[in-house]
């Protein structure tokens, strides 16, 4: 890490504390890789209301600090974490930032979905969207993770165009094409999601309305009567809103071909990725999928 007259830089770490999905392994990844540049900051800290669960090498690029968390995430970002920060540090989170030191930050937003306002309890949005807005109206640089993104913040949250970067996703190394290992899944992984042997295509992410989960089953139990496919349909993903996918599945006659798991770590999605017949992820809108 390189001494200059940049502020250190200050990490919002709450997503880092849950079991990691798209948001957490974005925040993984940059932690990773600063580990091996040459980063334009004295020191970085990771704040963070408990234990990350993140591997070594993640960890060892920044100086843990650990705030417990007492009340909702919204407090304990806004005022608990706000009363840390140092006077000099430049704050990055993930969509939002405290809201008193939103001016001295960098917000990186991973795509929105305020255009779709069925999709979402109203008491959600209510907790999001005006901490989403503030965030990308007033912190110092936005980062979109494409002009997709960008194109929404502008039209859906007044965000300044001129202050709004789009920097691409990487591809994460673990994902890498291994041409000396074999198509089918290790068995203790298709054991641990009780996948039984065979074709499969393949769902990541989280079960949102947007994603069409139920869509998905209802062709996929259409081709099967069809005898157009012999695969089955993996599911890997949090159900927040409901959707029941198991109990979809069973009612439209192919509940012994899909498989849902809540989460599988990235080693294990891996093998998942490398064997499926295919990804699929019927979207209507993404800022660009983390899955």
């Amino acid at each position: 890490m390189s001494k200059g007259a940049l502020p250190e830089l200050a990490v919002i770490g709450k997503r880092v504390c849950e079991p990691l999905t798209g948001v957490g392994r974005y925040l993984e990844c940059l932690l990773r890789w600063w580990g091996r540049m040459d980063v334009p900051f004295e020191r970085i800290r990771l704040y963070a209301p408990g234990r990350p669960n993140l591997p070594a090498d993640a960890l060892a690029t920044a100086e843990l600090v650990e705030i417990p968390m007492r009340g909702s995430p919204l407090i304990w970002e806004n005022v608990t974490l706000a009363r840390h920060l140092g006077p000099h540090e430049l704050v990055f989170g993930p969509y939002t930032l405290p809201w008193s030191v939103t001016g001295r930050g960098v917000a990186s937003n991973l795509g929105i979905y305020d255009g779709r306002p069925g999709d979402f309890p109203w008491h959600a949005r209510l907790r999001t969207t005006p901490f989403f807005r503030h965030s990308a109206r007033h912190a110092r640089r936005v980062i979109a993770n494409s002009a997709s993104t960008k194109n929404d913040l502008v039209q859906l949250y007044g965000a300044d165009p001129d202050k709004v970067d789009v920097v691409l996703l990487g591809a994460d190394e673990t994902l890498a094409p291994r041409g000396d290992e074999p198509v089918s899944p290790p068995a203790h992984v298709l054991a641990k999601y009780g996948i039984p042997a065979g074709p499969f295509f393949l769902f990541v992410g989280k079960l949102s309305v947007r994603r069409n989960v139920p869509m998905l089953i209802e062709a996929l139990a259409l081709a099967r009567a069809q005898g157009a496919v012999a695969e089955r349909v993996v599911l890997v993903g949090p159900d927040h809103w409901g959707l029941d996918p198991l109990g979809l599945a069973a009612r439209a006659g192919v509940g012994d071909a899909v498989i849902w798991a809540p989460h599988a770590p990235m080693h294990d999605l891996a093998h998942l990725y490398r064997a499926a017949t295919a990804f699929v992820l019927p979207s209507e809108h993404e800022g660009f999928s983390l899955t």
